[in-house]
């Protein structure tokens, strides 16, 4: 066993050095990875949190236009609490969790508003009187 370790250990970088010498792309990989990382952190840095912001934005303008579809509060007041903790999260309290709990909060919240309006127009004498005065009986 200690002549198989001392063989390893004398040749494996011999054969790395070969194996590079025949995998040019290889001497290039660190370089391009450490390229790669510095991209995402100058993403992250520089647009990241406006990105954020904007896409939050986005979302409860939508939760607010559901609003006033279905006239429930609940998914436009999870949205907002769990946009605060997103914001907050990330780039506040730098606590990844409550960036996920906020995460996690705009999905339910995206959930409830789906079954809402699923409710509302199931229930909607409105849309229904609509619905029957497009057929036409020949």
């Amino acid at each position: 066993m200690q002549n198989t370790k001392l063989f390893l250990g004398k040749s494996l970088p011999f054969i790395t050095a070969v194996w590079a010498a025949f995998c040019p792309i290889c001497y290039i990989a660190p370089l391009l990875i450490g390229v790669g990382a510095g991209s995402t952190l100058i993403f992250t840095a520089l647009i990241g949190e406006k990105l954020l912001i904007v896409l939050i934005l986005i979302s409860l303008l939508g939760f607010y236009f559901s609003y006033r579809t279905h006239k429930s509060l609940i998914p436009f007041a999870i949205a907002i609490i769990a946009g605060i903790l997103m914001y907050y999260g990330r780039y506040i309290n730098y606590n990844l969790g409550l960036s996920y709990v906020g995460s996690a909060g705009i999905i339910g919240a995206a959930i409830m508003d789906i079954f809402l309006k699923r409710r509302h127009r199931d229930d909607c004498e409105s849309c229904k009187d609509t619905t029957k005065g497009k057929h036409h009986d020949k």
